[in-house]
């Protein structure tokens, strides 16, 4: 994807979620020079793999196959060693008619709310 179409799926998706009623995290705000600026002041942020991904799964077709999604929160199998679940915490938008051909962990635990209208089919 372009960065141009990036920037516009990242901006849409900021307005909706707010619509929606949903303070997203200020590094949900950062940008790429901001989030370099950090990386030494909290570098969780990127072992946790924290904040947005936009993909059209290399289809070039992100109105009917992508997926947007920002990551709240997120376990990793170090918890495991304490009994605890890996759980993330994780927005996503699917646009009207889009697909996402694949989405998947093999260990971790998701709760899936559709908060944003519409109907979801898994």
């Amino acid at each position: 994807m372009k960065r141009s179409k990036i920037n516009t799926v990242l901006n849409q998706s900021k307005e909706f979620i707010k619509s929606m009623g949903f303070m997203l995290p200020p590094f949900a705000y950062f940008t790429p020079d901001l989030l370099i600026s950090n990386y030494e002041k909290d570098s969780n942020f990127f072992n946790f793999k924290l904040g947005w991904d936009i993909t059209d799964y290399d289809t070039n077709l992100f109105e009917s196959t992508g997926l947007t999604l920002f990551t709240v929160r997120n376990g990793n199998n170090i918890n495991k060693k304490n009994n605890n679940i890996p759980y993330a915490d994780k927005i996503m938008i699917s646009r009207e008619e889009q697909i996402s051909p694949m989405y998947r962990h093999i260990e971790k635990t998701e709760d899936i709310i559709n908060r944003g209208g519409g109907f979801l089919c898994i």
